[in-house]
């Protein structure tokens, strides 16, 4: 339930997407795929479908950028990660934008007396308002309505009053503490106890629909990333792509200087250099079986064009998505 609780704090305090995001998505080329309208806004699906290679063979993978504009507001949101249905993907955007994404339409009496998890935190307050609003209505009802509807006859209200004011005039003492402490009671009743037991009704409802969604929701969602996180997902994306055509541009350089190098040299040397992963003795180990099958390898040119060509900076350009 801390998920979801945490989910729905994002969605309501999340500022907007960057539009450097757009350009990223643009530039990465992601498609868009579809457009799903909801009851209260729209989404907007990207998607982008890679082969990565995993030992012999290759496996597809596809990325998806979701972006949600509510219709309610001018709250925009964004959600990313990877997928293999694209019709779970629809359900999963479906269910957030229905059960936890959630706006309340503009204020009206109405509202008062409904709640849902999307006002969880406000849940107990919408009780008090709504115990006080149900008080004041009570007490109106008691002191009007009688008198309407059967003219002489009194409510509870001014039954105490009547009463205190006909044994005022035998014990006034006893008259003023039993008339405050029956109208005291009276207003207590209506304007402390009532709010107060319906603001616990409305939290424990709220609770109860916030447990709801936490049980029923599709555990798919629990691994997208959200709001900030979603453009983290696609720059570091950008960043691996970017990262990917530097290394090729080095090895195809490297390969033309000299020409039996290969890339199983090419990975373990370049390894080394990106992660730090061993010793200078791993290293030169490293060096001395490239020069067994590649002897004019010159390891300070291999610098030279590691540092030149890891300081420039790449535009990736993969595909112009559709707009």
């Amino acid at each position: 339930m801390s998920f979801i609780t945490g989910l729905i704090f994002r969605w309501k305090f999340f500022k907007g997407i960057k539009e450097e995001s757009f350009i990223i998505l643009t530039k990465l080329g992601y498609q868009k795929a579809l457009e799903i309208p909801t009851k209260t806004g729209l989404w907007q699906v990207y998607k982008l479908d890679r082969d990565i290679a995993t030992g012999s063979r290759k496996e597809k993978i596809s990325y998806f950028y979701a972006l949600y504009r509510s219709s309610l507001s001018d709250k925009q949101f964004s959600v990313a990660g990877q997928f293999e249905n694209i019709d779970d993907l629809v359900n999963n955007l479906k269910f957030l934008s229905s059960e936890i994404f959630l706006e309340r339409r503009k204020f009206s009496i109405a509202d008062v007396f409904s709640i849902s998890q999307a006002d969880f935190e406000k849940a107990r307050d919408y009780g008090y308002v709504c115990g006080l609003i149900t008080g004041f209505v009570l007490m109106l009802v008691d002191i009007f309505f009688w008198q309407i509807k059967s003219p002489g006859s009194t409510g509870i209200l001014y039954t105490f009053i009547d009463y205190t004011r006909l044994v005022y005039y035998g014990t006034p003492g006893f008259a003023i503490v039993v008339g405050m402490g029956a109208i005291g009671i009276y207003f207590t009743v209506l304007f402390i106890l009532l709010p107060i037991g319906i603001g616990n009704l409305y939290a424990w409802r709220a609770r109860k629909k916030l447990k709801r969604v936490s049980v029923v929701a599709p555990e798919s969602i629990f691994e997208y990333d959200y709001a900030e996180e979603a453009d983290e997902f696609i720059i570091e994306q950008y960043k691996r792509e970017e990262e990917n055509l530097k290394k090729e541009k080095m090895f195809q350089k490297m390969c033309m200087l000299w020409e039996n190098f290969s890339r199983t040299d090419f990975d373990k040397i370049y390894q080394f250099l990106k992660e730090g992963l061993y010793s200078p003795e791993n290293l030169l180990n490293i060096i001395n079986e490239i020069r067994k099958t590649c002897p004019e390898f010159d390891f300070q040119k291999f610098l030279e064009l590691f540092v030149n060509i890891s300081a420039k900076n790449i535009d990736v350009v993969l595909k112009v998505s559709e707009k």
